[in-house]
């Protein structure tokens, strides 16, 4: 297991609605998968040009908008 600072995030309905949008299981697993090491990990995955990476890039705003609020609350935190 690879190991993470947080605990939780957000899911939003966005994400789900985008999960239900896609036409297969491999699709997907390979968005939540970026989703959950974005939000775990910090990490982003190769570009392609499959649905799942559409579907990945689309939410990317508020996937990174909760990864910086995470990061300047423990920044913040660490600083007092």
């Amino acid at each position: 297991m690879k190991e993470t600072k947080r605990k939780a995030f957000k899911f939003y309905r966005s994400y789900y609605d985008m999960f239900n949008m896609l036409k297969n299981d491999a699709e997907r697993l390979k968005f939540i998968q970026a989703v959950l090491e974005k939000q775990f990990l910090g990490s982003n995955p190769e570009p392609s040009e499959s649905n799942w990476y559409f579907a990945y890039m689309s939410q990317l705003h508020s996937i990174d908008k909760q990864s910086r609020s995470k990061r300047e609350k423990e920044t913040n935190t660490s600083l007092e």
